[in-house]
């Protein structure tokens, strides 16, 4: 299976809103849901990154995905999910790897994620 990691959600990209909207849900009890994905997509201080997976060649399928705002001098991570299909796979490290070398590239000092005390498998 080929994973890859790109910035969404360029015009091209938008297909893949429902595929987010349903791992979200999937993952979160109160997820953010449409309005508030709209509005980061327009949000230059916002980025949205899926990790694609594919196998012999077929139709790529977002199979996690990584939601960051920039505050001032400090990123934070505001979501981090993957469809529960491809979790333990190691693809919500990739997509933190991916964070902090957002985090660089803005100039920013820091980066925060913060994680329910009940999300063991987020600790672990």
């Amino acid at each position: 299976m080929n994973a890859n990691i790109r910035r969404l959600f360029q015009t091209s990209e938008r297909v893949y809103l429902q595929q987010l909207i349903d791992i979200e849900s999937l993952s979160f009890p109160t997820p953010f849901g449409w309005d508030s994905l709209k509005e980061d997509l327009d949000n230059p201080n916002v980025w949205i990154d899926g990790l694609f997976v594919s196998e012999n060649g077929q139709e790529e399928f977002l199979a996690s995905y990584l939601r960051l705002q920039k505050f001032y001098d400090e990123m934070h991570i505001v979501q981090i999910a993957t469809h529960p299909t491809f979790r333990r796979h190691g693809y919500g490290k990739q997509l933190l790897q991916q964070a902090l070398l957002h985090t660089k590239q803005a100039g920013c000092t820091s980066c925060f994620l913060e994680v329910r005390k009940s999300n063991e498998a987020a600790i672990l």
